[in-house]
């Protein structure tokens, strides 16, 4: 996080930051604790930072579920390049997310063409964080 500060400060400095569209995120959620969440439902949460166009002030942060798909519709909407490919319509509907559990992250504990699960868990509300919107394991 020290270090995307300072290419933001760097990006302020040669007056291009007001000017540009950044967009941050991560490859998963993390197996940190927020005091929020009691079952580690962070791990489904990627973090997801943008900064838009003349945007100034503070950093918001918000806990809404997103899902990679979101990114090229966060990062060509307004453009005129995104005429035609998306828009409000067309974004992700977030009525049904699945999350699954896999016996390993190790490429070698699955098949060819196969992920080798074990089990799996519905979405089912908004707010990630929240235990009560998901439901329970169920064996894959």
């Amino acid at each position: 996080m020290n270090q995307i500060n300072k290419w933001l400060n760097y990006l302020e400095k040669e007056e291009i930051y007001d000017n540009t569209r950044i967009i941050l995120v991560s490859d998963h959620g993390g197996s940190y604790r927020n005091g929020r969440s009691r079952a580690g439902m962070e791990n489904y949460n990627p973090i997801l930072m943008i900064k838009d166009f003349d945007e100034r002030g503070k950093l918001k942060s918000k806990n809404d579920i997103m899902t990679h798909a979101d990114t090229p519709y966060l990062a060509l909407r307004d453009l005129n390049i995104a005429s035609g490919i998306v828009n409000d319509d067309t974004m992700i509907k977030k009525n049904k997310i699945t999350v699954f559990s896999a016996v390993s992250s190790q490429p070698l504990r699955h098949g060819p063409y196969t992920f080798n699960l074990t089990r799996k868990r519905d979405f089912k509300g908004r707010n990630v964080l929240r235990e009560r919107y998901w439901s329970e394991w169920e064996s894959y």
